[in-house]
C-alpha cells in the first residue's frame, strides 16, 4: 500500500520534550502550514500526561490533525495513520497550505513516505492469544 506523497510536506521530527512544539508554531506562520501530529500517542483522547499534546489555546493558533481521533480502548496503527495522514495532506494542499508533520514516531513517517509492506491487517487469532497470555 502506497500513498505518494506528491507535493510539499515539511517533517519536524524528534523525541519529546526537544521545543518541536514551538519551532513549529514558528515554521507553520512562515510558511502557512497546518500541522498534523506524527505521535503515536497523541491520537488518543484522555492520554494528556506525558504526550506533550499542544494545549487547546495553541491549537487555535495553528490548526492541528490527527489529536484525540481515537479512545485509548481502540486500535490505532502504523496502516490507519498512513491512510488518514494522506487523506489529510490532500485537503490541506486543497486549502493552499503545507502540511507540517511534527512528532517523534519514526514508523508513522517512515510508512508514509516509503509505504507500507503487503499483507499488513489484523491476526485475530494470534492477538488473542498474546492478550490472554
Amino acid at each position: 500500500m502506497r500513498f505518494p506523497i506528491t507535493q510539499p510536506v515539511i517533517a519536524l521530527v524528534g523525541p519529546t520534550a526537544i521545543g518541536k512544539t514551538e519551532l513549529s508554531f514558528k515554521l507553520a506562520e512562515e510558511f502557512n502550514c497546518e500541522i498534523l501530529s506524527l505521535d503515536s500517542m497523541q491520537v488518543y483522547r484522555f492520554m494528556d500526561i506525558g504526550t506533550a499534546k499542544a494545549t487547546l489555546d495553541e491549537r487555535k493558533r495553528v490548526v492541528h490533525h490527527l489529536i484525540d481521533i481515537v479512545n485509548p480502548d481502540e486500535a490505532y496503527d502504523a496502516n490507519r495513520y498512513v491512510e488518514d495522514a494522506s487523506e489529510l495532506i490532500v485537503d490541506i494542499h486543497n486549502r493552499s497550505k503545507i502540511p507540517l508533520l511534527v512528532g517523534g514516531t519514526g514508523l508513522y513517517l517512515q510508512s508514509l513516505v516509503e509505504g507500507l509492506f503487503e499483507g499488513v491487517g489484523e491476526f485475530p487469532v494470534i492477538r488473542e492469544k498474546l492478550q490472554r497470555r
